[in-house]
């Protein structure tokens, strides 16, 4: 769809790319049939591409996976109709070649679509990189799709790509430069599609107009009696963190999304932080950020915790963090005082890892339990701990077993003397 709410199918079995005008009104959904592209072979996806000027239609265009010439079309929107302007590929597996193109995407920069073309190229096993510039299409390269047949391929605001992929039963995602970064898995059965909505939003202060991809996605499994259509609130993660480097530590990380990223240092002896540092925005990827000045010691220095924290860069974005000890000291010695020492992700999806750390000479073992917005208890997490720095996981469930439902929850450490507390949300 495009943002005049014209609808691009591909209709496969009819060798043509049908083009509807959607209208809304209330709830009701209708289209006028507008045009059709004729003469392709067994088209199996469709992309629109706003030509990097969205609501400027000079330099609109579609690109087709033509999958029963092994190829994609592209074709330049003009009026009421289209015009062919460039074709790629042939049967093989070498560069400008495709065996079973069956999704497309173009790429997005800023909301913004850009002349990339994402192409997932099915018996290769691979997802292609073809660039749309002057009405001709070349070759970039190719990564590596990790699955048998990805059946979609959507991009979000920041130009990450999603690839659903059915017979794997998970939607992969990619960084622009399609490094993975993250898997959808166990929630989704047979996934077929997977959608990043973008709507427009008019700013009456200044008069702009600008398409902005949502921070949300629908999923579209093998339609049954127990799953169909669902939706995801999509945020950044801190994944793989480790603390790396000997006398000159560095943390090593990948994020899931664009995100404005910061490091603290904590001293669990004294629960004090001794160092912080911005990192500025980062794009989704692998990451290796210095530690020098924020720990002395080293990366064997005790008694030391450094946490990663990334906000996401949409609009009231969540907030992600990880953590990691340094040394062998990190885990397991006892801190002078009590501390909460925070949970990740945030917020909570599947399950949350809390951290803390309990000082030595407890007269009796604390606890750790989580609690629901009006108090009732929901999950015991640990009923005998001891002094040192802890992590613990909750999986979301209550103590009988149950996934707790979407909201505001509460976990409470408390040890002789000391009752902490901290907010957690649960998202579903």
């Amino acid at each position: 769809m495009d943002e005049k709410d014209r609808v691009y199918v591909a209709d496969t079995g009819n060798d043509r790319i049908l083009v509807l005008q959607a209208h809304t009104e209330f709830e009701q959904i209708t289209f006028t049939p507008l045009y059709a592209i004729d003469g392709l072979s067994a088209p199996y996806d469709v992309a629109y591409s706003d030509g990097g000027t969205p609501f400027d239609a000079g330099d609109d265009a579609i690109v087709v996976a033509n999958t029963g010439r092994n190829e994609i079309v592209a074709y330049a929107l003009e009026g009421n109709g289209a015009r062919r302007t460039a074709a790629l590929g042939a049967l093989g597996s070498g560069d400008g070649e495709f065996a079973g193109p069956t999704a497309v995407a173009f790429g997005r920069e800023a909301g913004a679509n850009t002349g990339t073309v994402y192409v997932a190229d099915a018996h290769n096993r691979r997802i292609a990189q073809v660039t749309l510039r002057g009405g001709a299409l070349r070759w970039s390269g190719a990564a590596e799709a990790g699955a048998d047949v990805v059946t979609s391929l959507d991009t979000d605001h920041w130009g990450n790509v999603y690839a659903a992929a059915p017979q794997q039963g998970l939607v992969r995602k990619f960084n622009r430069a399609l490094q993975p970064v993250a898997e959808l898995r166990g929630a989704v059965a047979r996934p077929r599609s997977f959608r990043i909505p973008f709507t427009t939003v008019r700013d009456h202060r200044d008069g702009s107009v600008t398409r902005r991809g949502q921070a949300s996605a629908l999923s579209l499994d093998t339609w049954a009696d127990d799953r169909g259509l669902a939706l995801w609130n999509l945020g950044v993660s801190v994944e793989q963190l480790a603390i790396t480097g000997g006398a000159a530590p560095s943390a090593q990380f990948v994020l899931t999304d664009p995100a404005d990223v910061a490091i603290e240092v904590t001293n669990t002896a004294t629960g004090q932080v001794v160092g912080r540092r911005a990192l500025g925005t980062l794009d989704a990827g692998a990451h290796d950020a210095t530690l020098s000045g924020l720990v002395s010691g080293g990366a064997d220095a005790p008694n030391t915790i450094v946490r990663v924290t990334a906000t996401a860069r949409y609009a009231q974005g969540a907030t992600a963090t990880a953590q990691a000890a340094l040394g062998a000291g990190g885990a397991g010695t006892a801190p002078a005082a009590a501390a909460l020492l925070g949970h990740w992700p945030n917020p909570v999806r599947e399950s949350a890892h809390i951290a803390f750390a309990l000082p030595a000479g407890l007269s009796r073992a604390a606890t750790l339990d989580v609690y629901d917005a009006q108090g009732r208890h929901v999950r015991a997490l640990g009923t005998a701990l001891s002094p040192g720095t802890h992590h613990v996981t909750w999986d979301g469930h209550d103590d009988a077993g149950a996934s707790v439902r979407a909201g505001v929850y509460w976990y409470r450490l408390e040890a002789p003397g000391v009752r902490l507390g901290r907010r957690i949300v649960v998202v579903r």
